[in-house]
């Protein structure tokens, strides 16, 4: 015959028997899952529920302090990527800057040679010479609108490159945002 022990059931009352080999059973009379405990000559049991909730504890606690690392190294990543970005960004603005001087002489003597192409015609308008301020107009505008037409292209994709080299940096500023939003949350 085995050895047993006799012990109630801590959920129900109910009457059970513990063989020595026995580590975890469910109580017969309510169904209650028992953890049987052995140490210094004593046998108790205890719910495995209340296991259960203790290591839900452990892994929630675990969980939170893997996010919050996570979320550390996350940021600390993104800063990385910031700082560089910063300098990227800086550095083709410079370069942007310098064809921007260009571009923007570029449509200054294009503006210059219509003005003045139109001030040479108006001011020979009264006089005997009207001839060659209207050649100077002929000729004038085109090559100001030669001047101009590309360098308002120019100037508009430069704009867009100009946008374009600030799209990584405003990205990695918005994912440092929502990392330090989840910090906070965490803790």
């Amino acid at each position: 015959m085995a050895d047993f022990v006799t012990l109630s059931c801590p959920n129900c009352g109910g009457k059970l028997e513990i063989t020595s080999d026995i580590e975890r059973f469910a109580c017969a009379y309510c169904g209650q899952e028992q953890l049987v405990n052995r140490g210094r000559g004593i046998v108790t049991l205890k719910p495995v529920l209340d296991q259960l909730a203790s290591v839900k504890q452990s892994v929630d606690r675990n969980v939170e302090t893997s996010e919050r690392v996570a979320n550390e190294l996350a940021l600390q990543r993104v800063k990385k990527e910031k700082a560089e970005a910063e300098v990227a960004l800086k550095v083709t603005l410079e370069q942007i800057e310098k064809r921007s001087n260009v571009v923007n002489f570029s449509l200054a003597i294009g503006v210059l040679l219509i003005a003045c192409s139109f001030l040479v015609f108006w001011s020979n308008l009264s006089t005997d010479r009207v001839g060659s301020g209207l050649g100077c107009l002929i000729l004038g505008i085109p090559i100001g609108a030669l001047l101009l037409y590309p360098s308002l292209q120019q100037s508009a994709k430069l704009r867009r490159e100009e946008e374009t080299a600030r799209t990584p940096l405003l990205r990695l500023q918005k994912q440092e945002q929502e990392i330090l939003a989840r910090l906070k949350q965490t803790t």
